[in-house]
């Protein structure tokens, strides 16, 4: 076999190795999972990046190209590397590491592999794998067939396990279908990328997802602007550039796209079978109310913008304090809480990321992080600019197409967080790449002999990532086996599997606060205590860890450490409930009566129908009025055995007590 032969083979294996990948990372699922569809797409996006590179090992005298990105993109990861020295949760970071460590090799394994004249070929399998989302989320939104039991927490969100998931892939992936529309020239290819563009875009409808709306609404200002503004390399305006691969036998399918799509908006109601987070929204079931929650603010129960304002205003804060290189990647949620003061943080929940990932990264990063990632997203629209100016109107289209879904993915960014889900930045950084090898054209290839042996180490780094993602996802399942469990009330199953999750690492330490639970279930405090503050140690403000610590050390009998640490809670959040109801029984067990009484009523007044709060406030009162008969100060004792009598609602037998002791007072 030739030496041509050879590489030719080897060419065609790294682009089919590059095409199951694309397709394997969206697709694959878990149905064991806590971070909902992560570590899955996550393990599949490194061992396809190691196929990649071992493909690459083979080939006979590579070429390297050089691109202006190359500075950029180094910085930024230098930066989420270097942040792991002043992250508080450096596990947390490592997990950032991982993911963009491997974008960014595969941004070079990308640029050195596949050839301009090849990229239109490899956005087809981009497109039908989307199309093929869609057709899942459309089933799961119409309740066709059983594909409503792919894990989600929000339908329909297809195999990215929740609808705004799936609205970030499906905006990346429109405009390309478009683009393969525009660029068909036979009438099979010109009905089917058609019917993929109106399937696609009745999908992303479907989501109910505003922002992605609203980005791509964005993207296609900007095209349109850009449309009307550039001129291309050979004089013509670029409007004219991209029309002119019209013909009229699009038109047929073009129409036939706006029915369908139409047609199954107004004919097919949504029908979700009640399940995931969308089923306590109602102003998201329904396309309709999800449009005019956007405009009247009041349809929205959970006040979601309002909600993004305040994490934001929080989050400047946050920033204020570590302006210059923030608080560390993947660290946001560990630094937030403090900054809340009772904003967002709803009791036994904080939010992980601040849903906008350039709030996002300016709080990680700092303003250094934030500047050399406006930098690589500066120079990416450079390049796109300049190939819009200097390419023929035949070469025109697929920068500004690609443009368009960076744009639009990048919109969305505005109100969410694409940057941290695993499908949605592979396509992402592929497009990038994709534009830096249109520009590769024009610049010299680098040293072979230096880039050569870059490829091994590349390669040992990756293998690196492949494992910590896998232990990762064997943490995950078993953290999930350990939720199920508890909803048996398996305590003795919930030390097991959290067991096993911590032996494969802290990927969440929500693990030990589980484990902390089920010793207490089991009535080992000390155990729960332990692990506790193991939790603490990972995540010093988590206020349920801070609340947890308080039950056990009242457990315990040990008042003054539980009253610190509640105090230390309710800092965080001043109307948690719980945390002011162990602190009235930690006063109670100091003999402080009066801040008992206190502390119980303001847990009463926040969450009035607890039967647990009412019992603890009512035995508060009773200790309180005893306190005062010791005192001599029988007007006080009485009003607090009245209070007792005004609110209890447990056993007759201690109200006959109290009512005697409050004769007793009474009696001259």
């Amino acid at each position: 076999m030739s030496k041509r032969t050879t590489s030719t083979t080897n060419t065609r294996l790294f682009e089919w190795l590059f095409t199951l990948m694309l397709i394997a990372v969206p697709l694959v699922w878990s149905s064991e999972f806590v971070f909902v569809a992560y570590y899955p797409k996550l393990v599949a996006f490194h061992i396809g990046l190691a196929a990649l590179y071992i493909a690459w090992l083979f080939k006979n005298r590579p070429i390297f190209h050089s691109s202006s990105l190359f500075l950029p993109i180094f910085a930024y990861l230098l930066i989420i590397i270097c942040s792991a020295l002043w992250a508080p949760n450096r596990i947390d970071t490592l997990v950032q590491v991982s993911h963009h460590l491997g974008l960014a090799l595969l941004f070079f394994v990308l640029l050195n592999n596949i050839r301009t004249q090849n990229i239109l070929r490899h956005m087809r399998p981009i497109v039908a794998i989307g199309i093929v989302i869609a057709l899942i989320g459309i089933a799961q939104y119409a309740g066709w067939g059983t594909f409503w039991k792919i894990p989600s927490a929000g339908l329909p969100g297809s195999t990215l396990g929740y609808r705004n998931y799936a609205a970030m892939f499906t905006i990346l992936c429109l405009p390309l279908s478009l683009l393969l529309f525009i660029e068909a020239r036979h009438p099979k290819p010109q009905f089917g990328w058609g019917l993929g563009t109106a399937i696609l875009f009745t999908f992303l409808i479907c989501t109910r997802t505003r922002g992605a709306w609203a980005g791509l609404a964005l993207g296609l200002l900007v095209v349109a602007i850009v449309l009307l503004l550039i001129k291309t390399h050979d004089g013509q305006r670029l409007w004219r550039a991209l029309f002119s691969a019209l013909t009229k036998d699009h038109l047929p399918p073009a129409i036939l796209g706006v029915v369908i799509t139409l047609l199954f908006l107004f004919l097919i109601p949504p029908n979700m079978q009640g399940r995931g987070f969308d089923r306590n929204r109602p102003d998201k079931a329904h396309i309709a109310s999800s449009v005019a929650s956007m405009l009247d603010r009041e349809n929205d129960p959970q006040k979601s913008v309002q909600h993004r304002l305040n994490m934001w205003k929080n989050t400047y804060a946050m920033l204020q304090d570590t302006p210059l290189l923030g608080v560390g990647a993947g660290n946001w949620h560990i630094a937030y809480p403090p900054y809340d003061k009772g904003d967002i943080i709803w009791e036994g929940q904080t939010p992980r990321r601040p849903h906008n990932d350039f709030v996002w990264i300016a709080a990680e990063l700092g303003v250094i992080g934030i500047l050399i990632y406006a930098w690589l997203l500066l120079t990416i629209f450079f390049l796109i600019w300049r190939l819009l100016k200097t390419q023929n109107r035949s070469r025109v289209r697929q920068p500004l197409f690609i443009g368009m879904s960076l744009i639009a993915l990048l919109g969305h960014a505005l109100f969410s967080f694409p940057r941290e889900r695993i499908a949605i930045t592979l396509l992402f950084w592929t497009l990038i790449t994709f534009i830096a090898i249109f520009d590769a054209e024009s610049r010299p290839s680098m040293r072979q002999s230096f880039w050569a042996r870059t490829r091994w180490l590349a390669l040992a780094v990756v293998l690196l990532c492949v494992g910590m993602s896998v232990k990762a996802h064997r943490f995950d399942q078993h953290f999930a086996r350990a939720s199920k469990a508890i909803d048996r009330n398996d305590w003795n199953q919930v030390l097991r599997e959290t067991s096993k999750a911590i032996d494969y690492g802290i990927f969440d330490p929500q693990a030990y606060l589980v484990r902390g639970v089920a010793h207490a279930n089991l009535g080992d405090f000390s155990l729960a205590l332990k692990d506790n503050a193991q939790t603490l140690k990972y995540h010093p403000n988590f206020l349920n860890a801070l609340n947890n610590s308080g039950l056990y050390y009242n457990s315990l009998q040990q008042y003054q450490k539980a009253q610190d640490v509640l105090l230390q809670a309710i800092q965080i959040h001043a109307k948690h409930p719980d945390a002011y109801a162990n602190l009235g029984i930690s006063y109670q067990g100091l003999k402080q009566f009066d801040r008992s009484v206190e502390a119980l009523k303001t847990a009463f007044e926040l969450e009035p129908n607890n039967v647990a709060i009412r019992a603890y406030l009512g035995r508060a009162y009773n200790s309180q009025g005893d306190s005062y008969v010791r005192q001599g100060n029988s007007a006080k004792a009485i009003e607090s055995f009245d209070n007792f009598l005004n609110i209890w609602q447990g056993d007759a037998q201690s109200r006959e007590t109290v009512e005697q002791k409050r004769r007793a007072l009474e009696t001259p």
